[in-house]
């Protein structure tokens, strides 16, 4: 259990930044930390208003002890003191011009500084923590600590240097202070593993591979090698180690030792190359002087430019300074926080941070912002007061009203967790929807008082909400736009529609905050060509969004560049005349000279219901090919550069499946279902393939070679996925064009499955007229199916000519709709005309179909459908075994758990020696190998002992590593494979198994990820739901496909037997089901005990101090296992007892446990099995010496070392070491 007593009072918070080393001048990392903490600390405060007993620190500041800052001076030729206040300053400096507001800037060479740590060591001396010393080992100076000898290797110079980095290292010996690290190993693993103190999430595993350090730490320096620092207290001949000193800081900011304002810390923001130090050193020290932990430790990837990490030779280190002068301070801020995934390594570049500010606070924000206030919209000069809304803005705005609510409760939960990243998406896509709606209602030609006063109250209330959301993001800019609108209720609990109704006096106009930003690489407007802006402006017309235009315009103003786009639809139930929505744009840009692709989604449309068959999908391909080409050549559209393709021609290739895998990663749940559901029925559990159908869409636009998608609104989540996904897989990043969504004949969405509310394109005269004459046109509904088909289809093929009804001729659809709404037209004119024209307009489409080609593929693909369900196996009967297979069936069973036991029956009936039982056991390699995966070893070893005719396969699939939760990295896949397949052989060889067990890497198999693989991966993920695939951990979509993954490899493995943990049983139960879904048996499974780990709970390569890795050295095997839980004379939970039972007595097979005590101890014992273990243990056979603790472990480490010593021979070469290495490399290259 962990101590809950915190010296915070009320709702009072302490955000800390690491402080920053003085060597050297800040650059583009030191200032996302530091806004990163500021809006962390600002949105405390923002929460916090109310309580007025709270405080709020903030601490920032410079590290300036050490040796590398001695080194520095020196070369600078001045004092370590002179150069760290030149140093500081510049920190100092830039922390004021971003705005952080920071209550504490500290600095390590303060005075009050040094009294606190000299207090904290002897606090740390008096409990005992801390002896003096001789130790030896290699130091770093550039990362500040002692380096373990397996982590530096010679150079070419024969120089001992870090593994990682190259840089040099020198061996010390010297008497040093030396503080109790290893007896809080175990503690701290257990704080981080059992609490959330650790974010974001990923995280953790960073944190427990951290503890890797068994001896003790030193934490002095000799003064006469190191005199620039603390010294040890009543030892002036030492010097206080720099990161004891540095990590005090937290502890100075807080009043220690005297009065601690606010401890612990609620948030520690860090970057991850400093997480051994935060979440191993730190809450050790805080452990030895009984002071709370801190509550949260937030940690962050590095920053790269251009995706290149940033390096003084390479010459790409950003200076904050110039990216400020350039940006402004407001805006370098906004795209620090919009671009930062903490998540992620991010990357700085000088055209998306252009990009970005123009887009976001120029266009979005500052546009919208000044555009409403202006004098010739609001003539008053004031904010409305309004509380009933007129009923056409109402209806026009009530979108944007949802996305305002959800806004705020997004952002508060966001901000919580410090995603702003996804808050600031958020708080975009609301201010987008606002300047739709306003440059939509047109404010500057509305003559209706009340209706104008509306759409100002709604779009001042917009901003204004968004504005005090963005307080902690953009504190400047948010408080200018505030200022503007005259609000002066800035609180969190004012950020509600409605809110602020008193209205008054608008603020001075200080004209705009931000002014448009020169792109680079973007034509100017001077630069774009008359020929250009027409073609753009045909592409975008009657559209209702457009992301990326600028992208766009570039491609359109390129010479020789024809810019691709593609429109996807499944092919389904028949085309009717709503596609004549899509086909129009598609006319248009055809017209515009864009290269269009339609992508035919038979892959998506075999997965509707997996009962048509390939051959009746390939029918309908035929079918909509024809009509779509027949409807644009009757619109007189030149189809030159009109393209069509196949999902199934790529969908199921092994690279695109290979990305689909690699989306899956690193989209959650949450994000794919967000994704899909404006397309993928909503239902508690959705299907599996619903949330991988946006991902699959979002990944044609590499595959088709395509600069831009085309689709209707519903898909904007879709297309706001591909904009933010793709390009971390560095697939690039397209423009994206939404039709509205037009309603069908009946009011509602027209449908291919809503007979009523569709006109099939192939249609006869009568029935086209009769449906229209019955189509809802209500004047009270002006959105209905008939004006719709106006203002989308009409209107733009005959422009720039009129539409002329009861002699009345109308240019635009605006003037028509009006005539309607006023009376001047009635609705039999209004749908006479529409009868006409979609007759005269089908009647030419039927005709160019009229042929044998069209009718054939009309014939199949929708008379006469087969169903393609899969034909179930018949139930075998169950067989009678024998004598001796029943006995081996007792064999097999031996105290673990059967799953279609009658499947195991079923080939145990034909098992003999010529045809032995083929057993297998699934690897999946999520970390170091360990003994758990000794345990199917061992076993198969005992039935082959007991005479079961057997042969066996050790499946090494690493693939569901990956999966789940990334822990493999992808460009690390085979080569953790490789590792995982070396160490089972070499376990095989020591177990003489070698004419029995085989071991095999999944990737190997020929079928593996071949196209019917993949269709199968696809037709499961159409089987079941979310919530029956969450197995894993974490958030992310990959973590659902392991059981997916799972299932196919045993189906194309087809083993008789599986062997898996009693931990894992749902994998058994899935697979039967899915397995039997497609018509093929289920494989019965074995679930047998798991191995424990020595902290008691199942050992599992996720916690890596508690694991026995066969490389560990025999040392620290003994110490990991002598740390484990044994209480003399008591089993439960006993460790070593466990390992004996499942582990020592199978490898003995038969021979006896010697167990060495001296004669003082009852002198040595024997025993041949666990059960004489046990009474030795419990009771023991003098009942006055029973089996100690100490020499049970010391016996089960002997066994278990010589097994292991057998692999560490094998792996002690040069070869085999790197190949352990490259199995734990984070190349996030692809796995080949």
């Amino acid at each position: 259990m962990f101590r809950s007593r915190f010296f915070i009072r009320h709702s009072s918070t302490y955000v800390t930044s690491p402080i920053f080393y003085a060597n050297a001048e800040p650059h583009i990392g030191h200032a996302y930390t530091a806004v990163l903490c500021d809006t962390a600390h600002r949105w405390n405060q923002l929460k916090n208003f109310k309580d007025k007993e709270s405080k709020a620190l903030f601490s920032i500041g410079t590290d300036e002890h050490g040796s590398k800052i001695f080194q520095a001076s020196q070369l600078a030729g001045t004092t370590p003191k002179q150069f760290c206040d030149q140093v500081s300053s510049k920190f100092s400096t830039l922390f004021d011009t971003l705005n952080i507001s920071h209550t504490n800037f500290i600095r390590t060479t303060d005075p009050k500084h040094a009294e606190a740590v000299q207090h904290f060591w002897r606090v740390l001396q008096d409990r005992g923590h801390i002896y003096k010393s001789s130790y030896s080992g290699y130091y770093s100076i550039s990362e500040e600590c002692f380096i373990p000898e397996n982590e530096v290797e010679k150079n070419a110079e024969n120089k001992m240097v870090l593994k990682t980095t190259g840089t040099a290292v020198e061996w010390i010996e010297e008497e040093n202070y030396m503080f109790r690290l290893s007896e809080f190993r175990e503690k701290v693993g257990e704080w981080i593993e059992k609490t959330d103190v650790v974010g974001p999430v990923k995280y953790k595993s960073l944190a427990l591979d951290s503890l890797t350090m068994d001896d003790d730490l030193s934490i002095s320096r000799a003064r006469k090698r190191l005199s620039w620092g603390i010294s040890v207290p009543d030892d002036p001949s030492q010097t206080i180690y720099v990161w004891l000193d540095a990590l005090v800081n937290y502890l100075t900011v807080s009043g220690y030792p005297k009065d601690r304002i606010v401890w612990p810390p609620t948030c520690q923001v860090i970057g991850k190359d400093i997480t051994k130090f935060h979440l191993y050193y730190w809450p050790a020290f805080l452990m030895a002087a009984d002071l709370p932990l801190p509550q949260r430790v937030f940690v962050h990837g590095h920053w790269l430019v251009d995706n290149v990490k940033m390096s003084k030779s390479l010459g790409n280190v950003v200076n904050p300074k110039e990216a400020i002068d350039k940006f402004t301070s407001e805006g370098l801020r906004y795209f620090l926080l919009k671009q930062g995934n903490p998540s992620n390594d991010c990357s700085f570049s000088w055209n998306s941070c252009l990009e970005t500010v123009n887009s976001d606070l120029v266009n979005n924000v500052g546009n919208l912002l000044n555009r409403s206030t202006v004098e010739k919209i609001n003539k008053s000069g004031t904010y409305p007061r309004r509380v009933e809304l007129e009923k056409k803005v109402k209806e026009d705005t009530e979108k944007l009203l949802e996305m305002l609510e959800e806004s705020r409760e997004k952002c508060e939960e966001l901000y919580d967790d410090m995603y702003y990243y996804k808050g600031i998406e958020q708080l975009m896509l609301t201010m987008k929807e606002a300047n739709r709606v306003f440059q939509l209602s047109q404010p500057w030609k509305e003559t209706d008082s009340e209706r104008l006063e509306s759409l100002l109250f709604v779009t001042y209330e917009t901003i204004r909400i968004v504005s005090i959301l963005l307080q902690p993001i953009t504190p400047k800019m948010a408080n200018f736009c505030l200022d503007r609108l005259g609000v002066d209720q800035r609180n969190l609990e004012s950020a509600k529609f409605g809110s602020y109704a008193n209205g008054g006096k608008l603020g001075v106009d200080q004209g705009v905050f931000i002014g448009q930003l020169e792109i680079m690489a973007t034509p100017t407007a001077e630069e774009i060509t008359e020929e250009t802006k027409q073609r753009r402006e045909l592409i975008l017309r009657n559209l209702q969004e457009s992301l990326g235009v600028d992208k766009l315009t570039l491609q359109l103003g390129t010479p020789g560049k024809v810019p691709h786009v593609y429109w996807g639809t499944a092919t389904t139930g028949k085309p009717h005349v709503g596609y004549l929505v899509p086909m129009r744009k598609i006319a248009d840009f055809l017209q515009a000279g864009l290269k269009v692709t339609i992508l035919f989604a038979d892959l998506h449309a075999y997965l509707d219901n997996m009962k048509s068959t390939w051959d009746v999908l390939k029918s309908r391909v035929v079918y909509y090919q024809k009509v779509i080409i027949a409807l644009l050549e009757s619109l007189d559209v030149p189809i030159g550069q009109l393209h069509f393709k196949k999902g199934t021609e790529y969908q199921l290739e092994r690279d695109y499946t290979d990305h689909v895998l690699q989306l899956t990663a690193q989209v959650s749940l949450r994000d794919a279902l967000k994704a899909g559901a404006e397309v993928v029925k909503q239902v508690e559990s959705p299907l599996l393939s619903g949330l991988l159908y946006p991902l699959l869409q979002a990944l044609d636009e590499q595959y088709l070679k395509v600069d831009g998608q085309f689709g209707g609104v519903d898909q904007r989540k879709i297309f706001i996925l591909a904009e933010e996904q793709l390009p971390k897989l560095k697939l690039g990043k397209r423009w994206h064009l939404m039709n509205p969504m037009v309603p069908g004949l009946t009011g509602t969405k027209m449908s291919s499955s809503e007979e009523d509310s569709k006109i099939d394109v192939l249609d006869e005269s009568d029935r086209i007229r009769s449906k229209i004459m019955g189509a809802a046109c209500s004047r009270d509904q002006p959105d209905n199916g008939v004006l719709a088909f106006y203002n989308y289809v009409l209107f733009p093929i005959v422009s720039p000519n009129a539409i002329e009804i009861s002699n009345q001729q109308f240019f635009d659809f605006n003037a028509l709709k009006q005539a309607y709404l006023d009376g001047k037209l009635d609705e039999s004119a209004l749908k006479t005309f529409l009868s006409d024209f979609l007759v005269n307009l089908l009647d030419k489409v039927r005709a160019k179909c009229d042929t044998d080609e069209v009718k054939e593929a009309k014939e199949k693909g929708y008379s006469k459908v087969v169903e393609a369900e899969s034909t179930p196996i018949p139930e075998e009967p169950i067989p009678v075994l024998s004598a001796e297979q029943k006995a081996w069936k007792e064999r097999i069973q031996n105290g673990g758990e059967l799953f279609s036991e009658d499947e195991l029956v079923r080939v145990l009936s034909s098992v003999s020696p010529s045809n032995p039982l083929h057993v297998m056991f699934v690897a999946h390699g999520k970390g170091k190998f360990h003994l758990g995966f000794v345990s199917p070893l061992l076993r198969i070893k005992a039935l082959v002992d007991a005479g079961v005719p057997v042969k066996a396969t050790i499946l090494v699939s690493d693939l569901e590593a990956y999966l789940d939760n990334q822990k493999v990295s992808w460009g690390a896949i085979e080569a953790r494979g490789i590792y995982y397949r070396e160490t089972f052989l070499s376990l095989i060889k020591n177990l003489k198994l070698e004419d029995v067990v085989e071991v095999k890497v999944a990737a190997e198999h020929e079928k593996y990820f071949n196209k019917d693989y993949v269709l199968d991966f696809y037709k499961m993920a159409s089987a079941v739901t979310r919530d029956e695939t969450t197995i894993c951990e974490g958030t992310a979509l990959s973590g659902n496909l392991v059981p997916l993954i799972y299932s196919l490899n045993a189906h194309i493995y087809r083993p008789d037997l599986l062997i898996i943990g009693n931990d894992s049983t749902v994998f058994a139960d899935l697979s039967a089901r899915l397995l039997k879904c497609f018509g093929y048996s289920a494989i019965a499974h074995l679930a047998i005990p798991t191995v424990p780990g020595c902290n008691g709970q199942k050992m599992s390569c996720s916690v890596p101090d508690f694991l026995l890795d066969p490389l560990d050295t025999p040392k620290q095997t003994k110490t990991k296992i002598a740390r484990s839980f044994c209480e003399p004379q008591n089993l439960e939970g006993n460790v070593a007892m466990q390992l004996a039972d499942q582990i020592v007595f199978p490898l003995l097979n038969g021979s006896s446990l010697s167990i060495p005590r001296s004669s003082d101890n009852g002198g040595d014992v024997a025993v041949s099995s666990y059960k004489e273990l046990e009474h030795e243990f419990i009771t023991g056979s003098n009942p006055e010496f029973p089996l100690h603790p100490g020499d049970l472990k010391n016996a089960v480490v002997g066994v278990i070392n010589g097994l292991f010593d057998g692999v560490r021979a094998d792996f002690s070469g040069k070869e085999r070491e790197k190949l352990v290495k490259d199995a734990f490399t984070v190349s996030k290259g692809k796995k080949k």
